[in-house]
This record gives structure tokens, sequence and C-alpha cells, in this order.
């Protein structure tokens, strides 16, 4: 056990052949709008929109985008102002 074998190319072996890259950013957007962001329609719409952004300026296909929900279970929060 442990140790790597020789094997036909022919043989189907997904865990052999791949590597697994991930990266994790957060991004904060600040939006105004008298619509209710934290509607999901319009948190699906949004989503929709930076995607389609980030593809016109060349971004791979294979990104997953979603929402950081907090613990109040809002996406945005109205900024306070002084």
């Amino acid at each position: 056990m442990g140790e790597a074998g020789d094997s036909q190319c022919t043989e189907i072996m997904p865990f052999f052949c791949y590597a697994v890259t991930a990266k994790k950013q957060t991004v904060r957007i600040k939006i105004q709008s008298n619509q209710d962001l934290n509607d999901p329609a319009v948190n699906e719409d949004i989503l929709e929109k930076i995607r389609q952004k980030l593809a016109d300026n060349g971004m791979e296909e294979d990104v997953m985008m979603k929402w950081n929900v907090k613990a109040d279970g809002l996406v945005f929060h109205k900024e306070k102002r002084n």
C-alpha cells in the first residue's frame, strides 16, 4: 500500500491524472438600489451580472460564486451613516 505501480494508458483512473486547484477570494461590493437586495431572485440576478462581466473580461467559465450569508440570514446590510 502507498506505492504506485505500472498501469496501461488505456485504463481509466480519474483519481490518478488530475490536480485540483482551488482559490477562494472574497469581494465586497456596495450597491445603491431601491430593490430588496436580500430577495433571492435579486441576489441571483446580481450574481449573474457579475458572472457575465467576468466572462466578458476573460474569466474562466468554471468559477463558482456564492453570497456570504451572515448569521442573521442576510447577504446585504444597509450602510450606517454618521
